[in-house]
């Protein structure tokens, strides 16, 4: 126990003794360095001091430069030194009181010979200050080629942009250098002229290393813009190339989609199918054509590119080639799909109408096969019906001749597809050849034993039918307005109709008395009387019949007029308040948008004059035919034309009252304007900043002078306004 605390002890005396050998080391350091530092300091002193004898000529003025230059970067590690030391000298005080006297006399030392120090400087600067445009020319020569290398470096800048947003941030960048080039130029001349007046007829060393110095600034400046010139071309042919690369791949997504679309090849089984596929191309090549430009425009740029001899050609010719074929063949692809979809489509519709045909040939066969028309009473009727079936079956052989002869170009056209349109051919032309025997067999076996039945119910059906149409319908009213005219003629047309199948009825009296003349002899007399009154009587309403027809559309004619008339008096009643509207805008942009809307519905109004022209010629043509109401026609003609010459006479109106508005505005707009732009200025000129030195102040003065010339090529713009508001004022304007 007692071996440990003397341990303890022993180790406590150790660390003790440590410590007071480390602070009699800081203390020693802190002197060594506080010696050294007032060495430092008065070498610098002495190296000032050996300046006094030089003379106010170039060469001293150089010498005094150089040396001033060089001791301002010493000085300011001097000042970071004595801080430091300053720092430790109070650290060592706190630590070691006894210390203290010695360490302030180091202190006071340092800072007597660092303000001796300073003064020099001072005294140093106050000389060259005295030396005037010489100290002044040397120190812009020196800040001038500082700046003109700086500058040469950040134009050889080797930096690649590797997107669009890159070359167009490095060629901003570049852009701003030429600004700061440019302004720089009036002090590279100034410098210039300056320097060569200085070593004008000067021979002693001093002046010819000035002349070298001028001579490489000249160089340099020159290097500087070729250097720029280059790098300006070099960074807009990356800029032509991201912009494109950019388009590019643009078009190549659009490639890739068409490439897609075009490998599918799928054939449709149906009509609707063929159909929905044409429209999907359609949609698809009209996108196409839409996109042309896209691809022309990436084409037409990229020989661009290599015709003015870009960097890349190379690149851009196999991308721009590669566009080229790719585009060549989805056109080609698009063509062929194109004309493999319409034959397709060509091959349903025919299809869909042998399907459809057929399907018509099964119905009526076993209409065909059906033979005692149970809903007919009488064997007229039943001739009667069997007539229109015939008619039926034969009007629709024309069905099939158009089916062959779309099956006999698709054959001529595809010729692969003979086999399957053949087929479909023969068996169609076997069922109908099947159907049209079938239905003359039926003919043949309801009527021929019932002839002279069929010939009397055939008169007396006629006979009935021509007594009801002489006491019905051509006693009838011939309609009040346009609605009961347009019905009643729906109505004559239906007779038309009627008639038409009668007429060919009464057509076949004549073969049917024939035929029966050879089965009753004895009837023939009887027969041909019977014949002759139905031709007489049905012959004696064909007059008639037109006449009431004739009538009919004179009355359609004068009825439609008169609603044409009140139809168009509306339509110009609607648009008179729009021509009459009081409302010119309140500014520039709503009074344009007024004189839009203005034009549109006076285009609106001329496109809508040829019907009324066509309304009044309607109205014309009845008076010059002698209607018994042209006197009122005549009042609805003047009325209508009184309406439309005051319809454009207001539009005429509206639109001059628009145009004066709009000039008002655009004075106001652009005096607003000027007013802001003289704000502006006025601002400006409110800034008291009057430069902290020369460079700057020269800054300011060129800023002023782009002023004043700005001020200057305003002055036109003021005049004018000037002369547009008096213009306005002479002519009355409303807002005056």
């Amino acid at each position: 126990m007692l071996s440990f605390h003397r341990w303890n002890k022993l180790k406590d005396h150790a660390d003790h003794k440590k410590e007071e050998i480390n602070a009699a080391h800081g203390v020693q350091t802190f002197h060594i360095e506080c010696r050294e530092t007032i060495s430092w300091i008065e070498e610098k002193t002495r190296l000032l001091q050996s300046t006094e004898e030089l003379d106010n000529d170039l060469s001293g003025i150089i010498t005094l430069q150089r040396r001033l230059s060089g001791m301002e970067r010493d000085l300011a590690a001097i000042c970071s030194q004595v801080d430091n030391l300053e720092n430790e000298a109070q650290r060592i005080q706190d630590k070691h009181p006894e210390e203290a006297e010695e360490i302030r006399e180091r202190v006071t030392q340092i800072s007597t010979v660092f303000d001796q120090l300073n003064e020099l400087i001072k005294v140093r600067d106050a000389k060259l200050g005295e030396a005037g445009d010489l100290h002044r020319f040397l120190r812009d020569l020196d800040h001038f080629q500082t700046w003109l290398k700086n500058t040469q470096t950040a134009v050889a800048s080797e930096d690649t942009p590797n997107s669009l947003a890159d070359a167009e941030k490095l060629l901003n960048q570049h852009q701003q250098i030429k600004e700061e080039i440019d302004n720089y130029t009036t002090e590279f001349n100034s410098i210039m002229e300056y320097g060569e007046k200085l070593t004008q007829d000067k021979t002693d060393h001093q002046h010819m290393f000035l002349r070298e110095r001028l001579k490489a600034l000249r160089d340099g400046w020159n290097e500087l813009h070729k250097m720029w010139e280059n790098r300006q071309q070099l960074l807009s042919e990356n800029l032509d190339l991201q912009v494109f690369l950019r388009d590019s791949k643009q078009v190549e997504v659009l490639l890739n989609q068409q490439e897609i679309y075009l490998a599918k090849d799928d054939v449709p089984s149906n009509l609707e199918q063929a159909e929905s596929a044409i429209k999907r191309h359609e949609t698809f090549m009209t996108t196409m054509d839409a996109n042309e430009d896209r691809v022309r425009h990436v084409l037409t740029f990229a020989d661009r590119l290599k015709n003015d001899g870009h960097f890349d050609s190379e690149k851009i010719g196999r991308k721009a080639d590669n566009i080229q074929e790719r585009y060549n063949n989805n056109n080609e692809k698009a063509r062929q799909h194109w004309d493999k979809l319409q034959d397709q489509y060509k091959l349903q519709q025919f299809l869909q109408n042998c399907d459809e045909l057929n399907e018509w040939i099964q119905e009526k066969y076993i209409i065909a096969q059906d033979e005692t028309y149970r809903s007919a009473k009488t064997v007229h009727s039943k001739w009667t019906r069997h007539q229109a079936f015939e008619a039926e079956v034969l009007s629709n052989k024309d069905r099939l001749f158009q089916i062959k002869k779309k099956g006999e170009e698709l054959v001529a056209d595809k010729p692969e597809m003979q086999p399957l349109i053949d087929e479909k051919l023969n068996e169609l032309e076997q069922q109908f050849d099947e159907l049209e025997k079938t239905t003359n067999e039926k003919g043949q076996k309801l009527f021929d034993a019932k002839r002279p039945v069929l010939y009397e119910q055939t008169c007396e059906d006629i006979d009935s039918w021509l007594t009801e149409l002489e006491t019905q319908v051509l006693t009838a009213e011939t309609g009040q307005d346009l609605t009961s005219v347009n019905l009643i003629l729906q109505k004559q047309q239906m007779i038309e109709n009627q008639l038409a199948v009668k007429a060919k009825q009464v057509g076949e009296l004549e073969s049917q008395v024939k035929i029966l003349e050879k089965i009753e002899p004895d009837k023939t007399e009887e027969l041909k009387a019977k014949k002759v009154y139905v031709e007489d009587k049905f012959n004696r309403l064909q007059a008639p019949l037109v006449e009431r027809k004739q009538q009919l559309l004179k009355k359609k004619e004068a009825y439609q007029f008169r609603r044409d008339v009140e139809d168009e008096k509306m339509w110009i009643q609607e648009k008179m308040p729009l021509a009459r509207s009081t409302e010119y805008g309140n500014s520039l942009f709503s009074v344009q948008m007024l004189i839009k809307k203005n034009q549109s519905l006076k285009t609106e109004i001329e496109n809508h004059e040829p019907r009324i022209l066509n309304i009044c010629e309607n109205g014309q043509k009845l008076i010059g035919e002698g209607h018994e109401d042209s006197s009122e026609f005549e009042r609805l003609i003047n009325e209508l034309m009184e309406l439309w010459r005051d319809l454009k006479n207001t539009m005429d109106v509206r639109k001059s009252k628009l145009l004066e508005s709009e000039r008002a505005q655009q004075y106001y707009f652009d005096a607003s304007e000027a007013e802001s732009w003289m704000s502006e200025q006025e601002l400006y000129m409110m800034v008291e900043d009057r430069g902290k030195d020369e460079f700057t102040t020269q800054n300011l003065i060129k800023k002023h002078e782009s002023l004043e010339n700005a001020v200057e090529d305003y002055a036109e713009t003021i005049r004018q306004l000037g002369e547009t508001a008096g213009q306005l004022i002479r002519e009355e304007h409303p807002e005056r």
